[in-house]
This record gives C-alpha cells, sequence and structure tokens, in this order.
C-alpha cells in the first residue's frame, strides 16, 4: 500500500480532464478504502496473537510484547526432504525475559504435526501458572518470580520422562532477566527445546563407530588425567605452540594436551612438543572424497580440503572427529576435557580449577551436575552496555544474526530459529568443555550430523555452506545433544573461558577492533578477569581467553610484559623441566 500522500498522483488523466478527474477520485476512494481494509485486518491479526515480530537490530530495549512463535505448518524440513517434528509452539517475551513452553505437539505417523486449531492466548496463560501453582510459595504474577528455580525445572522435567524428558507446559526454557539480577544470577537457565525423537537420534550417534586415529608421532604420558585438545596443523607453528601449550603447562596443569600438526612439522617444534609433553598426531592434507564435494567454495583449505583417514569430512567438521578418536585412544583422559581452537587461544589458569571434580560429576544423578558446558558469546543479558543509547550493539545472538542464518537457513529451513524463542545467546565452538561422558556425547552428536548432511541430496547442507559453529547452535537449541539436564551454557563473563571477541570490536573507532571498554583487567597481574565472577571465585582471573586476536593492539603487549607470561617466550633450553620429568 503506498504512502497516501502519493495517491494524488495515482489513477487518472490531467485534472482539467473530466474523465480523467473522475478516475482520479474514484481511484483515491478505492486506494483509502483498500488502506483502511488492510488497517482492520492488520489490528485484527495482532489481536488474534498471530503477528510475527520483528526484532531486527534492537539496540535499546522495547517495550515488552508477547508473542507466539510456531513453525510454519507444524514441521521443518532438514534439507534432504525429511520432515522433522519439534515442539510448535513457544510463549516469548520479546523484550528478553522469560522464554517458557506453550501448547506442544504430537506427531503423527507421518511425520507431520498436529498443532491446535484454535490459538487461545487465555488458555496458554492458564496452562502456564497451572503449572506453577503447584509450589504454593510461588507468586503466579508474570515476573521475575514467576519461573520454578534450576533444580525444580529440571526435576519436573525427569519425571516426565525416563530417559529424556519432553518440557512441561509452563516449564521455564530462558530467563536473562535472572543473570542481570546479582542476586538471582544463580538461577539463570539457557534451556534447549525438546525434539520428540532425539533419544532416537541420541541413540544412533553414540553407536557411530570410533576409528583408530590416523598418524600418532609421538604419546606423551603426563600424571594427570584431564585433556585438552585441538587441531594445530599450519605449517610453522612455533609461536602458537609457545603461546598455547606454554601458557598452559605454566599454570600447573599436568593433564593431556593433544594436537594435531602439520605432517611436515620442522624438528624445532618436535623438540619442544616432547619437552612439553604434548602427544600429537601428522594431519596430511589431502582432497576430499568426491561424494562431499560442492560447487560452492570459500573459506580456505579448512573447508576445501580434508585429511588423510578422513577423507569425507572437511578439515571444519574433521576436527572434531579427530577429538573422538583421540579421547578414545586415550583411556588415560578420564577427568575434564576441552575442544578448542588453537590460533586464537590462550591460557591465565588452570582451564578446570573451577570445576568441580569429573569423578563426582560422572557419577552425579541426571538431574544434578552438568557433564557438558557450552561457552556463550556476549549477548544482551551480558552485554553491560546494552541499556546505552551511545554505545552500538557489541552483542549477537542467534536469532537475529545473518551469519548463523546464513549457514543454516538453506540446510534446515528459513524460519526454523523462531521456534527457539528471542536473544538466544551464540555459543562457540572453539572452547566446549565436558567430562569423558558429556565430550564424547557432544562430538558423537556433532560428528553424527555432519555425516548425515553430506549424505542429503541438499548441497547446501555441506561445508562451506554449512559450517561448525552454526550447526552446533542449530543442534543444541534443537535438544539434539540430548540430556537436557546434564547440559549446561555458561554465561559471558564467567566460568572456565572468556571469549573476547565480540567484547573488543567497536565500530565506532578506527580501527574498529582492540576496545577496552568491556573487558575488565586485574590491577595486580594485568591479566583478564571475568566481570560476572565474584573476588573470590577460582575463576576470576579467566582460566581461558578465547578468540584474543580481535584485541591484537594490547593482547600482545600483555602477553610480552604480563609477569604470568614471562616463560612463554623460552626456548627449551632456558626452561626448567616440567616437574614430573626432573
Amino acid at each position: 500500500m503506498p504512502p497516501l500522500s502519493l495517491l494524488k498522483r495515482r489513477g487518472g488523466g490531467r485534472s482539467n480532464d473530466a474523465l480523467g478527474s473522475t478516475l482520479s477520485v474514484t481511484n483515491k476512494i478505492c486506494y483509502i478504502f483498500g488502506f483502511a481494509l488492510f488497517l482492520a485486518v492488520l489490528s485484527m491479526s495482532r489481536s488474534m496473537g498471530t503477528i510475527e515480530t520483528n526484532n531486527e537490530d534492537r539496540n535499546q530495549p522495547s517495550e515488552t510484547v508477547r508473542t507466539n512463535f510456531r513453525q510454519k505448518n507444524g514441521v521443518r524440513d532438514d534439507g534432504g526432504g525429511h520432515m522433522v517434528s519439534s515442539i510448535a509452539s513457544l510463549e516469548v517475551d520479546v523484550d528478553g525475559n522469560e522464554v517458557v513452553v506453550g501448547i506442544t505437539s504430537i506427531p503423527k505417523k507421518d511425520n507431520t504435526i498436529s498443532i491446535p486449531e484454535k490459538d487461545d492466548r487465555a488458555s496458554q496463560e492458564d496452562n502456564i501458572i497451572s503449572v506453577i501453582k503447584k509450589d504454593d510459595n510461588i507468586d503466579t504474577k508474570k515476573d521475575d518470580n514467576s519461573s520454578l528455580s534450576k533444580k525444580e525445572e529440571r526435576t519436573s522435567q525427569e519425571k516426565t520422562h525416563k530417559r529424556e524428558p519432553i518440557p512441561e507446559v509452563g516449564t521455564v526454557l530462558f530467563n536473562p532477566q535472572k543473570f542481570v539480577s546479582p542476586d538471582t544470577r544463580h538461577e539463570y537457565i539457557n534451556l534447549p527445546i525438546a525434539c520428540q525423537d532425539c533419544d532416537d537420534q541420541l541413540d544412533a550417534a553414540l553407536k557411530l563407530s570410533i576409528g583408530e586415529p590416523y598418524g600418532l608421532k609421538h604419546k606423551a604420558n603426563p600424571p594427570g588425567h584431564d585433556a585438552v585438545m585441538g587441531l594445530a596443523a599450519y605449517p610453522r607453528n612455533m609461536a602458537t605452540f609457545r603461546r598455547l601449550v606454554g601458557s598452559l603447562r605454566a599454570t600447573g596443569y599436568d593433564g593431556h594436551i593433544i594436537l594435531g600438526v602439520h605432517s611436515q612439522i620442522p624438528a624445532s617444534e618436535e623438540e619442544y612438543l616432547q619437552f612439553m609433553d604434548v602427544t600429537y598426531y601428522l594431519v596430511e592434507f589431502i582432497d576430499c572424497d568426491d561424494s562431499i564435494q560442492t560447487e560452492a567454495s570459500g573459506g580456505g583449505a579448512v573447508r576445501s580440503k580434508c585429511s588423510k583417514g578422513l577423507e569425507n569430512l572437511k578439515l571444519e567438521w574433521g576436527r572434531f572427529e579427530m577429538c573422538r578418536q583421540w579421547l578414545h585412544a586415550c583411556k588415560e583422559c578420564t577427568g575434564w576435557n576441552l575442544v578448542m581452537d588453537t590460533r586464537d587461544l590462550f591460557f591465565q589458569r588452570h582451564p578446570f580449577a573451577s570445576l568441580e571434580d569429573a569423578a563426582v560429576v560422572e557419577a552425579s544423578a541426571d538431574n544434578e551436575k552438568a557433564d557438558l558446558l557450552f561457552i556463550e558469546e556476549l549477548a544482551p543479558h551480558t552485554d553491560p552496555f546494552y541499556s546505552d543509547p551511545k554505545n552500538p550493539k557489541r552483542h549477537f545472538t542467534v536469532n537475529n544474526n545473518s551469519r548463523y542464518t546464513g549457514h543454516t537457513n538453506q540446510c534446515y529451513g528459513r524460519d526454523h530459529s523462531k521456534a527457539f524463542g528471542l536473544n538466544r545467546p551464540v555459543l562457540c565452538s572453539g572452547t566446549i568443555v565436558g567430562t569423558r561422558t558429556g565430550i564424547n556425547r557432544f562430538l558423537s552428536v556433532l560428528v553424527y550430523e555432519f555425516h548425515a548432511n553430506n549424505q542429503k541430496p541438499n548441497k547446501q547442507c555441506r561445508s562451506p555452506d554449512t559450517t561448525d559453529q552454526w550447526t552446533m547452535n542449530y543442534l543444541y537449541y534443537s535438544g539434539r545433544f540430548g540430556k537436557i539436564s546434564k547440559t549446561e551454557t555458561l554465561p559471558w563473563g564467567t566460568g572456565p573461558v572468556n571469549t573476547v571477541g565480540k567484547p573488543c570490536i567497536d565500530n565506532r573507532q578506527k580501527p574498529n577492533h582492540s576496545a577496552k571498554d568491556i573487558v575488565q583487567f586485574d590491577s595486580e597481574t594485568g591479566l583478564i578477569l571475568n566481570n560476572y565472577e565474584t573476588e573470590d571465585s577460582l575463576a576470576r582471573i579467566a582460566p581461558v581467553v578465547h578468540q584474543y586476536d580481535r584485541c591484537i593492539a594490547w593482547a600482545l603487549k600483555m602477553l610480552h610484559e604480563a609477569e604470568f607470561f614471562k616463560t612463554v617466550n623460552y626456548r627449551v633450553e632456558d626452561l626448567d623441566p616440567l616437574p614430573w620429568k626432573k
């Protein structure tokens, strides 16, 4: 419908032409009537709760609006013609408040979903409150106190299904406002929706055979039982090894370090890795199998080449299968594990010092302790400048993110992320933490999905069109990693990892990197802090710092000048032997 100011120029001849004038008046009336009709329909649609709210590029909190998100026709296409069922509707607070389960769908035998014909908002509200009223001590008003505690929610979920619960109507899935207040921060949750066949898909993923890892060159024997793993296969990589391995050993870490290195690694780098008691495998780049090739290009070798022994997975995907094989081969690796990027990461403290003993977590009941931890990047609820109109948006979310949609929509469907609810934080695929059981679950599900995507007729489900981080986010928020009560996402500025990439980018300045207004530093050591950890926390100084290359102007200076990193740049001959190798 054109603006009314333009209507006077439509639909007639010149003003001195009688016929033209008549047509002009008639057309004006038609346009005005049509515009009025459009407004009436729009108003009616809003009253029915079916208008999808556009939340694009929202820099300041908007007025709270509640809307109903539904998947189109109740199903989504996974890119291969297979219709996958999931929860059909969520009750969402657009301003970043609670996401709770609304009316759930019931899958039919033909893999479609039955969606309630009547969108009775009052009925949904009653359903939500009826669950909360099971506890007489909880206020039933729609405010911060209306959500169940994390433990109560998970206990309620476990009662629903012996293996993997489908959240009940009224179960809170995401409550970012809880994190904003220090008093309720411990109640924060960011749970996925649950698909009807998640159990079966998880079982299939865990049954995926594990081959012998290719290219073992050196097997280390440290005394610890934790493991840190990653692909570091650049041809000349000493600077990375010193920063990565050197800083990790400087923390007193005595666990396993397992790396994939270039097949032509120089002798000096091998000497350093062996001195630091690193297990490493030679990774030989080769052409991929024809069955996974596409016409798409881009992303460099990591998205165009494969490795010997894993010819059916591009390197970006294959590195996760490498880690799965390395973990399986390391029988001593029974503690915590970190699957990591290697190019843009360093350590400041023992990566797992703030976590409970892995053996205790492994032995805990399903609704007590998480064995798989995802790291959130900067999100609206952790962005200290979220409400500052003078500060540009420094965070990003899954829903309003062209990088996410650009690498998932072509495979999983254009509107699939609407089912997740708004303002869900992006999870980083470059730092995943878990016990042996938890990290194996993560790697198995991710690799299983990579293989499945390679076999789909839709070639846009393959690399480089579909990438690792965004596939992982899709899988998490779809509930595909299973064991919801054993899986957590850790808000930015808390826990073992601080991902500083987004906080360091500020487009108001030139160059736009290396901003220091969000990142906090310890006044004594100069090391990077976790903004939301307390002073007495073992994670107050961030144990792991990721994406430091976005902060390159000050990060390199810190790496050279901070006392903690003094030995990192030493040559082997200047280093003291590791305590267990003396």
